[in-house]
């Protein structure tokens, strides 16, 4: 279920990483009488099919966070406004910043959020803590990499400042 008032999202890369892990694990584990409520579907956004909501690690960001219904197809595009500073295109980059480190496109990611661009030697920290992720990719219907490699790549972000 989403929470009843939508939440503003991080700027921080480090921080958006860490909140996606976190609400991807949620709602993976959440049951209704006994039923899987979502699955996590990274080529999904948000969407219901056969009464189970498909949502991918931002999708999962816009149920847990900002208050997507989990009824009917939602894509960032269409995400309510939080507050009036924090409007639709924030939200979206955010979201897409989000997809991007899914992927290992952290330079993407920084662009998306407006963060200065990642310096080489974090860039290459980053590229070997995904690179032993790769090894170990888990399929659902399109790849991620392992929760632990994701929040390794959180902390390499935070401790570089971002």
């Amino acid at each position: 279920m989403a929470t009843k008032k939508p939440q503003e999202l991080p700027s921080k890369l480090s921080d958006l990483l860490d909140l996606a892990v976190t609400d991807a694990l949620a709602l993976d584990k959440r049951r209704r009488r006994g039923k899987r409520m979502f699955k996590l579907n990274m080529q999904k956004w948000v969407e219901p099919i056969d009464g189970v909501c498909h949502v991918c690690m931002a999708g999962s960001v816009m149920v847990r966070r900002l208050g997507a219904s989990t009824k009917d197809r939602s894509l960032p595009s269409r995400i309510r406004v939080c507050r009036p500073i924090f409007d639709r295109y924030q939200i979206a980059c955010r979201l897409t910043a989000i997809n991007d480190m899914r992927e290992g496109r952290f330079e993407g990611a920084a662009a998306s959020v407006d963060a200065p661009p990642l310096p080489q030697p974090l860039l290459k920290r980053l590229l070997a803590a995904t690179a032993r992720g790769f090894h170990t990719q888990v399929w659902e219907t399109s790849w991620r990499l392992p929760w632990r490699t994701y929040r390794r790549c959180a902390r390499i972000l935070r401790e570089a400042g971002y």
